[in-house]
């Protein structure tokens, strides 16, 4: 007996696919497959973010600047260096006071915080929690050396929730603001650049990520917002969506997302 070809029941694949889309992830429509949903990978800036060492290393600055006849205080020093890389730093000085800090500036700088942060360092407040409650792919990417980094991580206990996936502006050839080391970051751990969430306190942060065409939360506490103020404007005009309580951050990242929309100034 002949067998006749019954052609399928389009609707009702489209249907199932539908189901299989709301009920368990997104459906390749090509294959028939299901794909798993990805959350999105965050990354932490860490001075100013993971740890609270900003205020460290500025009293630092202004005691080496001052030895060196230059008279900032360490608020200023923390205001106008805020997500500075110690080149940049350098460079600064350089173009504001016409002196040439030279190469030992920066080898006392490193002595010096890294033996500061070894006795003083301590978490920013709230983040182990935040750490401790999400479960996205996350990474660190910061302006700061990978021994600096690493060891502000170490002594603060916060080093074991990134498996090694620390990511400085010494691997790449450009620091914030150019978006160099978030792309960089992004290769590494194998993320498209509209997935990822950048947590950053800085406007070099923030104008990096944005450039790198990433979604930013800002953090900024509100100890900072009042000498930062005009970058705090800044990164809303750029697109940043900031917040002032670490905390906070758990239910921003749950309620909000770059697969809901993009995050918007606030």
């Amino acid at each position: 007996m002949e067998r006749r070809f019954e052609p399928p029941n389009y609707i009702m694949v489209m249907l199932n696919l539908f189901q299989d889309y709301i009920e368990v992830g997104r459906v390749n429509l090509y294959s028939n497959k299901l794909l798993p949903t990805r959350k999105p990978l965050i990354i932490f800036d860490c001075d100013g973010v993971l740890v609270d060492s900003e205020p460290i290393a500025a009293e630092v600055i202004s005691s080496l600047l001052g030895d060196r006849g230059i008279t900032m205080k360490p608020r200023i020093c923390q205001r106008e260096f805020h997500g500075f890389t110690m080149d940049a730093v350098v460079q600064w000085v350089k173009n504001n006071y016409s002196v040439d800090l030279g190469d030992n500036f920066l080898i006392q700088y490193h002595y010096k915080t890294m033996h500061a942060f070894d006795r003083q360092l301590k978490p920013v407040e709230g983040i182990r929690n935040v750490l401790e409650s999400i479960d996205n792919p996350i990474c660190v990417a910061s302006n700061s050396d990978l021994e600096k980094i690493k060891l502000s991580l170490s002594v603060t206990g916060l080093l074991k929730y990134f498996s090694g996936a620390v990511f400085s502006a010494e691997q790449v050839k450009q620091g914030k603001p150019s978006p160099d080391l978030f792309l960089y970051a992004a290769k590494k751990m194998n993320a498209e650049q509209h997935e990822i969430i950048v947590i950053e306190d800085s406007l070099a942060g923030v104008s990096a990520a944005i450039t790198a065409g990433m979604h930013v939360l800002a953090y900024i506490p509100e100890s900072n917002s009042s000498y930062i103020k005009g970058d705090v404007s800044a990164m809303r005009m750029a697109g940043a969506t900031t917040f002032t309580q670490m905390e906070n951050l758990i239910s921003i990242l749950k309620s909000e997302g770059p697969n809901e929309g993009s995050f918007g100034p606030s």
